[in-house]
């Protein structure tokens, strides 16, 4: 393996560690304040607490080695998103809508990419949406040569710097390690739009089925 590839993929690991530590503590966070409420409101926040645990598993493992060299990216950020989602208690609250280019990629650089749409997917439920309610649309486009991720919420958008915030040096990072670039706009409706562009990850297209364009 080339030198400059190991240390892309040394990066990589550092960046994931980083971001497995911020993310760990928000959802035992979480978890502990439901598990606290639950004392007090019987086993509704108890079984909430439970299923943000049992997210923040699946997130891990979405998150971890993939099994195979190959991935379907629309398949593998639907699992990793949609565990975000269960993570932070936000289900029957936030719709995820995943709207991906059909394409395989390798394995090995598609953890970043994941990584990135969890990161902006979490911070979507985090602090857009002030009843808690709202949608969360995660695409990718590829180009050929070129990939753009994108994730927009329909909530209100009240800046990217917040104080003792990692998540946006985290999806910095994350990008640079890809040779990507990123764009932080807000929409005519005042809701966050990100956009990060980066050299194609597809290994090959799926074929479409017949009569799609």
């Amino acid at each position: 393996m080339p030198e400059a590839t190991r240390t892309d993929e040394r990066c990589v690991h550092a960046i994931y560690a980083r971001e497995i530590a911020h993310r760990s503590a928000n959802m035992i966070q979480q978890a502990i304040a439901a598990v606290h409420l639950s004392r007090r409101a019987g086993p509704g926040p108890l079984d909430v607490a439970m299923s943000q645990l049992t997210g923040a598993a699946e997130l891990h493992r979405a998150l971890g080695s993939p099994p195979a060299a190959l991935v379907d990216i629309g398949y593998v950020l639907e699992l990793a998103c949609g565990a975000a989602v269960r993570a932070a208690g936000a289900m029957g609250n936030v719709q995820l809508h995943i709207a991906v280019d059909p394409v395989l990629a390798d394995a090995r650089v598609t953890r970043p990419l994941l990584m990135i749409a969890v990161e902006l997917v979490s911070n979507s439920i985090r602090h857009a949406f002030e009843h808690g309610r709202g949608s969360i649309t995660v695409g990718v486009r590829d180009k050929g040569d070129s990939m753009v991720l994108l994730v927009e919420d329909d909530g209100e958008c009240h800046g990217w710097d917040r104080p003792g915030g990692q998540g946006r040096g985290i999806v910095d990072d994350l990008a640079d390690a890809l040779g990507g670039r990123v764009r932080r706009t807000v929409t005519p409706g005042g809701s966050a739009r990100v956009s990060v562009e980066m050299p194609t990850i597809a290994a090959v297209a799926i074929a479409r089925p017949a009569g799609n364009a």
